[in-house]
């Protein structure tokens, strides 16, 4: 019978050696802190050195009810205190969202072995999960040694609530984000409006299959990033800046529009070209005659979108920078004609000195015919 009682006794020890003891607490819905300090006392017991002590390969368990509405950030922040012994002991936390769902670790573990490494910290990081059960265990080497745990809080952070969107038409999708919003929204087809409320920085873009067009809302003002078309009329306040390519059927109106480009150089006699008669503005620097032939109006309506009757542009010829015998003639293509009478006094005259500058205006009659009249 003793040696019986001898047996019982030392399994006794022997299971006192690997002990767990379990810690409960809870945060009500709605709330981010725990609804009542978390006090650990000899009332929870483990091996009779009370629950707020781990000893040799022990493991003390604290257990959460969370059950809340939203996405959430975990914090967990404890401190520890030894009383004797090789001080190892591994914090680790854990979530799950349902009761029956398995445990999904949360953050790095600490590693805690004195004092200096208070207090332990365990974030969750940069995914926010709606975990609805933690789980925290402070687990003791196989030393021999002898831990306490003197303080213990977790916070939770929101990160959005669920709410219900109701949209009239057809919604092809919705997110948010923490960082800032993207929305994509469908009134009437399966083209997609991106929406996004993001950095200072950020483009909000419009568009349909047509193209898009991005919005900078820090410079106030438009860009495009792609074709927009379409467009009957487009009005600003101030100058339109930095855009490649604008196509519009009908007309761009602005409070002040300077183009601005440097000038194409044609400093022999040849055909000026298209591209270089749109530049807006020609350089001659020769000390010989130079004769500058037009391009066909075509080819020049070419480069211009929806070019038709009433479109126009200003052409300048710098000869300036000439000397000599540098003098600049301007030879029209038979597209493009003078009227035949003058209405401003030289108007007629298609050839400048050296040391002078000219301005004309060319306006088309038509996709393949143009006039053409000197200002000054």
């Amino acid at each position: 019978m003793k040696r019986l009682i001898l047996i019982l006794m030392l399994a006794a020890l022997s299971v006192a050696g690997m002990a767990t003891s379990t810690k409960h607490g809870a945060i009500n819905k709605g709330y981010t802190a725990l609804s009542k300090p978390m006090a650990f006392t000899a009332a929870d017991s483990l091996v009779g050195n009370g629950g707020f002590h781990v000893l040799t390969s022990d493991s003390l368990v604290v257990l959460i009810t969370n059950k809340q509405d939203y996405l959430q950030y975990q914090t967990i922040t404890t401190t520890l205190g030894y009383c004797s012994g090789a001080h190892a002991v591994t914090i680790t936390a854990w979530g799950k969202v349902t009761s029956t769902d398995s445990w999904h670790n949360i953050g790095s573990a600490v590693s805690w072995t004195s004092t200096s490494s208070n207090p332990g910290i365990i974030t969750s990081g940069t995914t926010a999960k709606n975990y609805n059960y933690l789980r925290i265990t402070y687990v003791a080497s196989g030393a021999t040694q002898c831990v306490a745990v003197l303080t213990f809080d977790i916070k939770t952070t929101n990160i959005f609530p669920y709410a219900a969107v109701t949209l009239t038409g057809r919604m092809t999708s919705i997110g948010l984000t923490s960082t800032g919003a993207t929305a994509n929204l469908n009134a009437s087809s399966n083209y997609a409006t991106n929406i996004n409320t993001g950095t200072s920085t950020a483009l909000t873009t419009i568009g349909n299959s047509l193209g898009t067009v991005a919005i900078a809302s820090s410079a106030w003002g438009i860009t495009a990033a792609g074709a927009a078309t379409g467009l009957t009329t487009v009005a600003m306040a101030g100058a339109l800046s930095g855009a490649t390519n604008v196509t519009a059927s009908g007309t761009i109106t602005a409070a002040n529009f300077t183009r601005k480009t440097s000038p194409a150089p044609f400093d022999s006699t040849g055909t000026i070209t298209a591209a270089k008669m749109l530049r807006s503005t020609i350089k001659c620097v020769s000390t010989s005659a130079v004769t500058m032939t037009t391009p066909t109006a075509t080819a020049i309506a070419a480069l211009i979108p929806n070019c038709g009757q009433g479109t126009s542009f200003e052409l300048t010829i710098d000869n300036s920078g000439s000397s000599s015998a540098g003098a600049v003639t301007l030879a029209l293509d038979a597209s493009i004609v003078q009227p035949p009478a003058e209405i401003i006094t030289g108007q007629k005259t298609l050839t400048l000195a050296i040391g002078t500058v000219g301005r004309f205006y060319i306006y088309f009659i038509s996709g393949t015919a143009a006039k053409i009249y000197r200002v000054f």
